[in-house]
């Protein structure tokens, strides 16, 4: 009898969808077309990709991610600053160039999203905070990720350390977004 083989990108795709989901539902709950709301949303981001870049596998990876960082440090700058750095979780121990690229190249797409929310905003402040989230997704480089996946087998040791790694970082984005969250002004 045949076995089913699936690819790597499936298996990512199916296996942290629950921590992909539960991040997502956090990042949801920032108004992004309310200053005090938007701040601490791009905080959240600042703080994850912050570490995600501290940590990153190889040069390649934290090239990609350095101009967000600055875009986001220019956003928060003009919605007043940066609030107090998150006490985030410790990357994953056992971490992996793919987890972190899927990471990363996903949210981009993921950010589209979100923009046309923060669009929706009047408030001269929230429309001046827009580098981040107005910049385009990197679709090319995306493509050429779920094409490595797609030729990668779902099996074996690399790929248990890939999801798990995604895994990971999807928890302290989520980690990152309570945080930042708890800290916000209430709404109202």
């Amino acid at each position: 009898m045949a076995t089913l083989e699936i690819t790597l990108r499936e298996r990512l795709r199916s296996e942290t969808r629950t921590a992909h989901d539960m991040a997502d539902a956090v990042f949801r709950r920032f108004d992004l077309t309310d200053p005090d709301l938007l701040r601490p949303f791009l905080a959240a981001h600042r703080d994850a990709f912050g570490l995600l870049v501290e940590h990153a596998a190889d040069a390649e990876i934290e090239a990609m991610i350095r101009p967000a960082l600055d875009a986001l440090d220019a956003d928060l700058d003009a919605l007043g600053g940066r609030p107090a750095p998150a006490d985030l979780p410790r990357p994953p121990k056992a971490d992996d160039g793919l987890a972190q690229r899927y990471i990363w190249l996903g949210s981009r797409l993921g950010t589209r999203m979100l923009a046309r929310r923060w669009a929706e905003g009047t408030d001269p402040t929230v429309r001046a905070a827009g580098r981040y989230l107005s910049a385009a997704p990197a679709s090319a480089p995306w493509r050429a990720l779920c094409d490595e996946l797609e030729d990668m087998s779902a099996r074996g040791t690399r790929a248990d350390l890939v999801v798990q790694a995604a895994k990971a970082w999807f928890a302290v984005f989520e980690t990152a977004g309570h945080l930042q969250l708890r800290a916000a002004p209430a709404p109202g």
